[in-house]
């Protein structure tokens, strides 16, 4: 009977993704699958093709890291999808096979709570046919939705483990196969790419911890406790890969502390941005009361976005009145937890539109849109709905309850079916005018003598340039990007050299082209949609909008100096790089790592050197007479000087703890951070008439994760392994008994 069900959920998610499986076409969306997606996958492929791990980005922010992004999602198992087909077909199979699993995970949890089949099939059809699951879709959303596929088996093992261990039934082949699990289908959900959606999941689990801990008896609550801290060090040893770098990643980027470029005032706006407002709840009853963008008839057209993040609450009007009546009889029976529980996820969701959240956000600030709390709101509905529909129709007949079903799922499909749709992606990814132009432009001959190589020069799109990232498909490197998490730095460094005006949540714009500051990430070609006052680089432009600025002198990004200023603080560093006298040409700046602001190691090879303000080495004639970038980690420079010089070797690309220079002679020497972005190391005594150097990024965090990951997995797979062989294998059989 299970499996009849489960084929049929099978056979409705096949229904709802009709329009993506049997086209030529690719999921109809707002963008992220063309800025996020797309990119990202395409970008991880073409590195593990070319024998390396994408474990740093040149091509957008001037260099950023990739594995640690968590939405690379490197080390999910099915993003080998993206690998095994063409990227419009894996895309929207990634997403079919997520909606499906969506239904399964919730079906298998209701299954755990004692609900009946038919209530099972009931919230499994409500949970992944709701608005709110495929509006994902329609946002280009499907990471979120890979995330939410494991919610239900998360929740689902995480329940009977401490429930089990609560009633000290815990033990054994139970014991290691609930375990085993919960901590693959954590990591796994981690893996997924979407630490927020893993976040929400990690809230509710210990919500469920918190009820079980409190209601066992006293001599269970320390073996719970201990059982907690053993799936927690399980979980952070089988994830390390991921956890640890993104963990690191997390220490250099911002998305919710006040700073000196970031008001508190800024940060809460930032962090309670999708509010869920309160006349959204009409949707409830009637979808889309306010219009969908989809059509053409929403009340804020223009930003598709808010009506996908805080609107999208629809889950079919029976549900709605099940789970309404539910609430109501659950208090009458003064079984409050699940309708208090739902009242605080709604309260969490609204956002700043909920009263005195200003006292509490903090809590939460890390978790920007606070509407997407409505996920967990939604499982809790399901809760309770499933649970009155056991109460209502327990002795109905089935035919009356597979009408029910066939009416909530006809709702579900006719309101919902326009969330997913199909469209041609040649007119949104090819390779524009504009591109060609630009690589012909970059791919000129270096204007320094001596050079055997073309001069990696950078563009910058600004913010109203769609699909910023899509300079990853043609190698260009972009000083901006598209991305939800940034380093500190990127921020304060713009903040500081543009104003904080041009600061957005997941990118950059610029307002003055010609600043020092800007001057140093080696801009050769602005790609603009608005004007630019201050600005007099000759123009070009190539239609759509869009034009050119071609910098006729840019600054060259691999430089010798033999001057290092120390400063006290990166105010007066920017202060003195922003200033006429400053000549980036002559002299490069650091601040005192004691002193400075985000540096988390110091290196005692760079503490030597800022014991003045000012250090010089004897000028000597080094020239840069080869650059090579062997892949998007290992840089090779060739440099010659006609006798032992000493100098630092500034790179213009973005510093991150991982990156290490090494020398012919076998010697490795750590960078650190100059200019206030930028990558520099001190080179001593380099032999002429040449010496090679090779900056490779290799971050510890990602080595000592794998290593420690693989052993995890190893044990928690065998013993997952050894649980599932005793469980079914063949009970023997002896005449001695």
């Amino acid at each position: 009977m299970k499996r009849n069900l489960l084929l049929l959920l099978f056979a409705l998610t096949l229904l709802f993704c009709a329009p993506i499986l049997f086209t030529n076409g690719v999921l109809k969306n707002y963008g992220d699958i063309y800025q996020y997606v797309w990119p990202f996958r395409h970008y991880a492929l073409e590195s593990l093709e070319s024998g390396t791990l994408p474990l740093w980005n040149p091509y957008i922010f001037a260099g950023a890291p990739f594995q640690a992004s968590p939405q690379s999602a490197l080390f999910y198992p099915l993003s080998l999808i993206f690998y095994f087909l063409p990227m419009p077909q894996a895309i929207n199979l990634f997403a079919f096979i997520h909606l499906f699993l969506n239904a399964v995970g919730m079906f298998l949890l209701l299954k755990s709570w004692n609900r009946s089949q038919s209530a099972c099939l009931l919230g499994a059809i409500v949970w992944s046919f709701s608005f709110f699951m495929l509006s994902k879709m329609s946002a280009g959303h499907i990471v979120h939705i890979s995330g939410y596929s494991w919610a239900g088996l998360v929740i689902l093992f995480t329940g009977k483990a401490f429930r089990k261990s609560a009633s000290g039934q815990l033990n054994g082949l139970t014991q290691t196969f609930l375990c085993s699990s919960l901590v693959l289908t954590v990591t796994l959900q981690f893996f997924s790419g979407h630490t927020q959606v893993w976040m929400h999941t990690m809230i509710l689990s210990a919500v469920i911890f918190t009820i079980l801990f409190f209601r066992s008896e006293k001599n269970r609550k320390i073996p719970m406790l201990l059982l907690l801290i053993s799936l927690g060090s399980a979980f952070l040893t089988a994830s390390a890969v991921q956890f640890l770098p993104t963990f690191i990643f997390a220490l250099h980027s911002t998305r919710h502390q006040p700073s000196d470029f970031l008001t508190p005032k800024t940060v809460y706006e930032i962090a309670t941005s999708y509010s869920l407002p309160w006349d959204a709840w009409i949707n409830l009853i009637i979808p889309d009361f306010f219009g969908n963008p989809i059509l053409g008839t929403h009340r804020t057209q223009d930003f598709p976005s808010l009506y996908l993040e805080t609107e999208t609450v629809y889950f079919g009007i029976i549900p709605f009145l099940l789970t309404i009546t539910g609430a109501i009889a659950l208090c009458r029976k003064r079984k409050f937890i699940l309708p208090l529980c739902a009242a605080l996820m709604i309260y969490l969701a609204a956002g700043a539109n909920s009263p005195l959240y200003n006292l509490i956000w903090k809590l939460f600030g890390f978790i920007r849109a606070p509407a997407r709390f409505y996920f967990l709101v939604l499982v809790l509905f399901i809760f309770i709905c499933t649970y009155f529909w056991d109460c209502l129709l327990k002795n109905r007949s089935s035919l009356a309850k597979l009408s029910l079903l066939i009416i909530v799922s006809g709702d579900l499909w006719l309101h919902g079916r326009k969330f997913i749709a199909s469209e041609p992606y040649s007119l949104i990814m090819h390779r524009t005018e504009a591109f060609d132009r630009i690589s012909q432009d970059l791919l000129q001959p270096a204007p320094i003598k001596g050079l055997r190589s073309y001069a990696p020069y950078r563009i910058f799109g600004d913010y109203l340039l769609p699909n910023q990232n899509k300079a990853m498909f043609f190698h260009l490197q972009n000083v901006n990007g598209y991305e939800a998490v940034m380093q500190k730095s990127f921020l304060w460094y713009f903040a500081a050299s543009q104003g904080s005006s041009c600061l957005y949540t997941t990118g950059v714009d610029i307002k003055n082209p010609n600043r020092n500051s800007f001057t140093l990430f080696s801009v050769k070609d602005l790609i603009l949609r608005h004007e630019l006052a201050e600005v007099d680089w000759p123009e070009m432009k190539i239609g759509s909008g869009l034009k050119i600025l071609q910098n006729s002198n840019p600054f060259y990004p691999i430089r010798a100096y033999f001057n290092l200023r120390s400063m006290i603080d990166n105010q007066k560093l920017l202060s003195r790089l922003n200033s006429p006298a400053y000549d980036p040409g002559l002299e490069i700046m650091a601040v005192d790592p004691e002193l400075g602001y985000g540096y988390l190691f110091n290196h005692a090879s760079f503490d030597d050197l800022m014991q003045g303000k000012v250090k010089t080495m004897p000028s000597q004639k080094v020239t840069l007479t080869k650059f090579t970038r062997k892949n998007a980690q290992s840089i090779r420079f060739l440099w010659e000087c006609a006798q032992k010089a000493s100098f630092w070797n500034f790179v213009s690309e973005a510093y991150y703890p991982g990156w290490f220079v090494w020398t012919e002679d076998g010697q490795c020497r750590t960078p650190f951070c100059a200019n206030g972005y930028f990558l520099s190391v001190f080179m001593e005594n380099v032999n002429p008439p040449k010496s090679q150097v090779y900056w490779i990024f290799r971050p510890i965090d990602f080595l000592l994760g794998a290593g420690i990951s693989a052993m995890a997995c190893l044990f928690i797979l065998s013993n997952l392994w050894k649980a599932l062989r005793l469980k079914f294998a063949p009970k023997s059989s002896s005449f001695l008994y």
